[in-house]
């Protein structure tokens, strides 16, 4: 069996997304006692399909921060969840594990607050 070649660093592969979309509903943000940290959850709309958000930490609170329809850019990784339910169906979920997050527009910018 011949050796499998080793790529080069900047022909492999990453785990990276940015997404820039309308928050579809106000994120929350969560403090997690066990972890002394925050937990925050999100939806953003891009081209017309409900991407779910997580965030930990400081960019939990700043997620949570603008309204929802607030434009925003998010970069982040993509996480996949597979599971079994008690019943032995399996389920699975995608969302972007937020890293930052740029504000670049809100609804109050129309009022010229």
């Amino acid at each position: 069996m011949a050796k499998r070649k080793e790529l080069p660093p900047n022909l492999r592969a990453r785990n990276e997304v940015t997404l820039v979309g309308a928050l579809q509903v106000q994120a929350s943000a969560n403090h997690v006692p066990q972890n002394d940290t925050y937990v925050g959850r999100g939806k953003l709309e891009v081209g017309g399909i409900d991407v779910p958000l997580i965030a930990y930490g400081d960019v939990a609170k700043e997620m949570a921060e603008p309204l929802a329809g607030a434009v925003v850019k998010v970069t982040g990784r993509l996480v996949f969840h597979h599971w079994k339910t008690t019943l032995g169906d399996d389920r699975s979920r995608s969302e972007v594990e937020v890293k930052s997050l740029e504000l670049l527009w809100t609804p109050k910018m129309l009022c010229g607050r």
